[in-house]
């Protein structure tokens, strides 16, 4: 069975996924009176996510790109940079950011290395044709 695993590399999932911890204090009140304080904490995404566009051609294959909306006001939009599939069932689409006006941002696309690392080969690098 092939699975699909869509990835954004570490720094754009680290500013478009970051977390915060939410505290909740209050007093549940029953019928007879009693009370009982609460204490609840929760993990919530900073940013605003929302899907973009959905990609595929039926009910199996189809996956949703997102567009993130920062607490800051700043919006970004995943694309495809790539995709690749190993030997085994694996397929794994690479998966960037663009900004509010269309340009890419830099920092979120996938390294040579990165690509390789996350479909379980060798790291080539830049140069890694010149390896004996």
């Amino acid at each position: 069975m092939e699975r699909v695993l869509t990835n954004l590399n570490d720094w754009a999932s680290n500013l478009c996924l970051a977390t915060q911890t939410l505290r909740l204090e209050g007093t549940l009140i029953y019928p007879d009176g009693r009370r009982e304080p609460v204490l609840r904490t929760e993990e919530r995404l900073l940013a605003r996510v929302e899907v973009s566009e959905t990609l595929g051609r039926g009910p199996l294959d189809c996956w949703d790109l997102h567009r993130y909306t920062l607490p800051n006001g700043d919006v970004y939009v995943e694309f495809v940079q790539e995709w690749d599939s190993n030997d085994g069932d694996d397929c794994v689409r690479f998966i960037a950011l663009k900004d509010a006006y269309g340009r890419i941002v830099t920092r979120s696309l996938w390294s040579v290395c990165e690509r390789d690392a996350a479909m379980g080969r060798e790291p080539q690098g830049l140069f890694g044709w010149f390896r004996r």
